[in-house]
């Protein structure tokens, strides 16, 4: 096969692969939004066939903290995978740098990989995938921003006729594998027993267990000590997490990453404005709405939507993910995770229907609780593909500690305006109980949120 570029210095050698530079012999727009790609090799006779199989299962999957597969090429030596540069420190050795790890600090290492299993088992690459012996702290790096990736899915040889069929449930013992190792880190105060209890239940914690038992952990707070581990050019102590502070060769990275970024800068920017210019369209329809009513128009004949939105009982609340209780969060325990993530017929038919008021409250639980699962899947049901309400929901739950600046709970309140398939709802913040407001359109999928903007004290 013909290739579009070649292959650069080595960053990481080991047992079983070897990682190197991918330099493309023309950067072209989408190459330069992206960061820097690596190839993947494997030693061994049968190389091509783990570098296949690798291949196959990230190409199954989507999600923010899987990495992501670029290509399949030919390194000129053997079959490789192309990939985001990643760091070359492993979560691993991260924490033994890092020391004693905060509690909230443990929650945002945690909650994004414990999702990332999630995503792979409804895939249904826990079949496929080694997940129980095959993802550890050892196959996490960290990209860009700091945020953790599993950078590997070993398919591994199995015993019997179906040799790449294993029994359900690895995703889970994953999940209770990397708790387990991240709990000996935690700092000597942080009180560890609710993770030492579910650890040793009877039967076993599943994935969605373990998310509420860590996020009842602490806050989420930012990892420390991980932007700066992109580029350490290998193995190293846990010092090797700051960069060198001279030499030419530091240079050159630093040229060569100001290229890059002015580079995305160029193609990112008409994105910028187109999404600035539907907020800005939104508003002004909005304006055009309320100008043109000339009074509050009176309620809904159906009655007062915010009955169901109302707070639900001490106890039974989810927790959001800043630690607030969520007034628009499901309260009938782990059912209602599952009818969030996979809607029954009766809230589809809500969503597809002409009752703009009875889908404005579904989708507003909905939301609270795709936010709740760190869920993208989930959020396609319910926020408009490309609007600003999806654009700011998406970048929280693939950055949990930015989900303080997205109104997690939100409850029902009053039309204020419908023009068409565009309704505008007043709505209330939990629990800070601060005035909203939300544009909820219909699109061809059905009932979908649009734009959610908060209004200042």
């Amino acid at each position: 096969m013909k290739n579009a570029g070649e292959r650069g210095r080595t960053l990481a050698d080991g047992p079983s692969c070897e990682v190197a530079e991918w330099l493309p012999h023309e950067l072209s727009p989408v190459d330069a939004a992206h960061e820097a790609t690596v190839v993947k090799t494997w030693h061994g006779p049968d190389s091509r066939r783990r570098a296949l199989a690798e291949a196959s299962a990230l190409a199954c999957v989507d999600h923010a903290h899987l990495a992501s597969l670029r290509g399949l090429v030919d390194d000129g030596r053997r079959l490789g995978i192309l990939l985001p540069r990643l760091s070359t420190i492993t979560a691993r050795r991260w924490l033994a740098a890092r020391g004693a790890l905060p509690a909230g600090e443990a929650v945002t290492l945690l909650i994004p990989l414990l999702r990332a299993l999630v995503h792979l088992e409804r895939r249904g690459l826990d079949r496929l995938v080694d997940l129980a012996s095959g993802v550890t702290l050892d196959d996490v790096l960290f990209d860009a921003r700091g945020a953790p990736i599993v950078a590997s899915l070993r398919a591994a040889a199995a015993s019997g006729p179906e040799r790449l069929w294993r029994t359900a449930g690895g995703a889970a013992a994953a999940g209770r594998r990397l708790v387990a190792d991240v709990t000996q880190h935690l700092s000597p105060g942080v009180d560890r027993d609710g993770l030492a209890d579910a650890l040793s239940a009877e039967p076993p914690p599943e994935l969605d267990e373990l998310v509420e038992v860590v996020f009842a952990l602490a806050e989420p707070t930012p990892l420390t000590r991980v932007a700066v581990a992109l580029d350490t050019g290998g193995e190293g102590d846990g010092h090797a997490l700051e960069p060198p502070s001279q030499g030419p060769e530091l240079r050159r990275r630093l040229d060569a990453v100001g290229r890059r970024i002015l580079d995305s800068l160029r193609t990112i920017r008409p994105r910028v404005w187109v999404t600035c210019g539907i907020v800005v369209a939104s508003c002004v329809g909005a304006l055009s709405l309320l100008a043109g009513s000339g009074r509050d128009p009176a309620p809904p004949s159906a009655g007062p939507a915010s009955t169901a939105g109302t707070a639900p009982t001490p106890g039974t609340a989810p927790t959001s993910r800043t630690g607030e209780t969520s007034g628009t969060a499901p309260t009938s325990g782990p059912g209602e995770t599952a009818r969030a993530t996979d809607p029954v017929s009766g809230d589809k038919a809500v969503l597809a229907g002409d009752d703009a008021d009875a889908a404005f409250r579904l989708l507003l639980r909905l939301r609270a609780a795709c936010l709740h699962e760190l869920d993208t899947d989930c959020l396609a049901g319910v926020d408009e593909a490309g609007s600003p309400a999806s654009d700011a929901d998406r970048a929280a739950v693939d950055d949990p500690s930015r989900l303080g600046t997205v109104a997690v709970g939100l409850v029902a309140g009053d039309v204020v305006n419908r023009l068409g398939g565009a309704v505008l709802y007043d709505a209330r913040t939990t629990p800070d109980d601060e005035p909203a407001s939300v544009l909820m359109t219909k699109t061809e999928a059905g009932w979908r949120l649009r734009s959610i903007s908060v209004d200042a004290p």
